[in-house]
């Protein structure tokens, strides 16, 4: 059980510290700022920084950072 809580603990801080980053950027950058994703260096298209301007992934990257995210937490609530 413990392993569990350490496990959720180190998820939570880390979403957390890439939210804060995203703000940061968002806040000291101008919106189209970032054009590569930080995950797999690919652009991210014009389209998604006008409609996400906080975003760092591209929409593959962060459709797959989405799935783990479901999957980490079904998989806990087992």
């Amino acid at each position: 059980m413990a392993d569990l809580v350490d496990e959720a603990g180190l998820l939570t801080e880390q979403m957390l510290d890439m939210r804060v980053k995203v703000i940061r950027q968002s806040l000291q950058a101008p919106a189209t700022a970032v054009k590569a994703c930080e995950e797999c260096g690919h652009p991210i298209g014009k389209k998604r920084r006008e409609i996400m301007p906080a975003a760092t992934l591209c929409v593959d990257c962060q459709a797959q950072s989405e799935r783990r995210k479901k999957y980490f937490l079904r998989k806990h609530d087992e």
